[in-house]
């Protein structure tokens, strides 16, 4: 009773290029000949200067995410072509209910990444200030100091002259 049909679960895949995806046969060559075409020319991500291993972490979450989004949209595509209730590609059988109840949950996981971001850039600024304001008060202390420093030189060599002038 709490099992579920293999073909009616969503599963992760991990794809490194559009052209192993199971909807090749359906993109067919001119749209991915485009596709790449308009990466070189359009670039809509753009490059980043984290880290390597940031940037590999979130290629890795997040392209897969793109992958299955655009894969449901092209099933989406499929429905509106065919008009058909179900749409079968291999065994993934979805009708477009559920390709809308996945995106909304996709949506609302990113929507939470996002929260996470704005939360942890608001934390990164406060730090950075807090880190402004504590070098600049080292540095103005160092400067009194000095100044501090300077007068009591100034003063130890004044005296120093007053007792080498006594006879």
């Amino acid at each position: 009773m709490g099992e579920e049909k293999q073909s009616d679960q969503f599963k992760k895949k991990r794809y490194k290029k559009l052209t192993e995806s199971p909807l090749k046969a359906f993109i067919g060559p001119d749209t991915i000949a485009s596709i790449n075409k308009t990466a070189v020319t359009n670039k809509k991500i753009i490059a980043t200067k984290a880290s390597k291993g940031l940037r590999d972490a979130f290629k890795e979450l997040f392209l897969p995410l793109l992958i299955d989004v655009f894969e449901l949209r092209q099933i989406i595509n499929n429905h509106k072509s065919l008009t058909k209730e179900d749409f079968t590609l291999g065994k993934i059988n979805k009708s477009p209910q559920e390709i809308l109840s996945r995106l909304e949950q996709m949506q609302q996981d990113i929507k939470e990444s996002r929260r996470w971001c704005e939360g942890v850039i608001l934390q990164i600024e406060h730090g950075i200030k807090d880190a402004k304001e504590t070098l600049e008060i080292i540095e103005h202390d160092r400067q009194n100091l000095l100044k501090k420093q300077h007068k009591a030189k100034t003063f130890f060599l004044s005296l120093l002259k007053k007792v080498k002038a006594r006879p």
